[in-house]
């Protein structure tokens, strides 16, 4: 899987496998994935609503850094 935020490519079964149950993991009951590299929960389905928005958010920010 890759992050949606930072596009880190990692394996969800194995931040499932690390579940603490202290915090969404992609565990059957929360269907998130943390992300270990930058901590954002990526939802397991594919939601092209949520992508745009880090997409657009992600655009803003290198904007703003540039400036």
């Amino acid at each position: 899987m890759e992050c949606r935020m930072c596009g880190y490519e990692f394996d969800p079964k194995e931040v499932k496998d690390d579940c603490d149950e202290s915090s969404c993991c992609g565990c059957e009951e929360c269907n998130y994935v943390v992300c270990p590299n930058c901590g954002y929960s990526n939802s397991l389905d594919y939601d092209v609503e949520e992508f745009k928005f880090i997409v657009d958010i992600k655009k803003l920010i290198k904007e703003k850094l540039k400036a």
